[in-house]
């Protein structure tokens, strides 16, 4: 059985502080976008989930922009996501070269550590916040996506420069992979992942109350370095470690 992996907070939980990046955030125009059939969907989704088979350990560094409603600037940060089977750890920097926050997916379990808190939180597998974030990226499958998700794909059209019939980026093949979200309840009410064939470059957030969140994959490379023992958050002496569980959640310091 396929494992739907957390990614709902790696790249769009909420930072602990806004020492953000100070980093101009590129103005572009909307992209021009043609609905393809079901048919078409369907083929796509099975291409990219053939693809993710072939993967293995792989690591990314991203960054990500962040509009929030108490903010009138976007806050910029980067980070990095380390992937192996069913495990993920992201980390996420401010300007400093700071961690702000990390956070782990490990046999089901969610950790989330927030170092300027000293706070790490620990969402067992079925506890509702580790449920209702999950969101199948790099494990594509159709039957997942579709249960919680109205999928819809759209072919991103070539932009015609003004006097010119040339067009930018021609021989690149952009498609946009949108998810809406079934349940009122959601948090995330929309997702867009947008692609070039078969590998996600771009994914782009819009949360229940109005919250954006864009992140942009800068590279990607295969780590075959990677160990099991790699994907761990070493919280230090006087960190408050919370356990949340179905009913109430237990709080304890860390040793």
């Amino acid at each position: 059985m396929r494992i739907s992996i957390v990614l709902l907070f790696m790249f769009f939980f909420q930072t602990t502080g806004v020492n953000s990046l100070d980093v101009k955030v590129e103005k572009k125009k909307p992209a021009q976008l043609e609905k393809l059939k079901e048919k078409q969907l369907e083929a796509f989704l099975l291409k990219w989930r053939e693809s993710q088979k072939k993967k293995g350990a792989f690591e990314i560094k991203f960054q990500q922009e962040k509009k929030l409603r108490f903010f009138k600037k976007p806050l910029v940060s980067k980070g990095r996501i380390r992937w192996l089977d069913n495990r993920l750890l992201c980390e996420v920097y401010d300007k400093k070269g700071k961690l702000d926050n990390a956070l782990l997916v490990n046999k089901g379990e969610l950790q989330i550590y927030y170092p300027r808190l000293k706070r790490l939180e620990i969402f067992p597998a079925g506890t509702e916040r580790q449920s209702n974030s999950s969101l199948p990226i790099f494990q594509a499958e159709p039957k997942v996506l579709r249960k919680s998700y109205e999928v819809t794909l759209f072919k991103e059209l070539p932009i015609q420069e003004k006097g010119s019939d040339s067009s930018i980026d021609k021989k690149i093949e952009r498609q946009h992979l949108v998810l809406k979200a079934k349940e009122a309840s959601a948090p995330i009410k929309k997702v867009t992942l947008i692609f070039e064939k078969t590998e996600i470059k771009e994914v782009h957030q819009i949360d229940r109350k109005g919250g954006q969140v864009k992140m942009k994959l800068e590279t990607l490379k295969k780590a075959d370095h990677l160990k099991p023992e790699h994907f761990k958050l070493d919280a230090p002496a006087g960190t408050k470690i919370v356990t949340i569980k179905k009913s109430a959640g237990k709080g304890k310091k860390a040793k």
